[in-house]
């Protein structure tokens, strides 16, 4: 199992984000740095979406957010993101404003194959979140 997200594994990207601050971009989601982070624009649901650089089996899946309610996680195998299936939904403990970090293993692997995976967070605990990063962990299908 190895990590499929981070900006540079083999070209996965941030495809797209509802919202966008320049000085908290969306690609900062899978830059590796733990100090940079993708916010909010304080009206929800807002989501972004993890283009893979190739279909990969997914394992489980890590997130380091703030004032994250509810997030559910869903997928597309296509080469194109044109129909969803869902992947896990993940309810996260109110941290006070504090970092949020939450481990969903995603059951069998070979049932969950995605080339884009959408993260929607349908509530939060204030009126904006943020996201610091997301591990994708899992392997390409050969």
């Amino acid at each position: 199992m190895g990590e499929l997200a981070f900006e540079g594994v083999d070209g996965a990207k941030i495809f797209t984000a509802t919202s966008f601050d320049e000085r908290h971009a969306p690609d900062t989601i899978i830059d590796g740095d733990d100090t940079t982070f993708w916010t909010t624009t304080g009206s929800y649901p807002q989501e972004f979406v993890v283009k893979l650089s190739a279909v990969s089996n997914i394992q489980a899946i890590k997130s380091w957010t703030t004032n994250v309610r509810y997030m559910s996680v869903e997928r597309c195998e296509a080469s194109q993101p044109n129909a969803w299936d869902p992947v896990c939904e993940i309810d996260v403990d109110d941290t006070a404003g504090q970092m949020q970090m939450v481990v969903k293993p995603t059951g069998d692997p070979d049932r969950t194959r995605a080339q884009f995976l959408r993260f929607r967070i349908t509530s939060g605990w204030d009126d904006y979140a943020t996201v610091h990063k997301v591990s994708i962990q899992g392997r390409f299908v050969r």
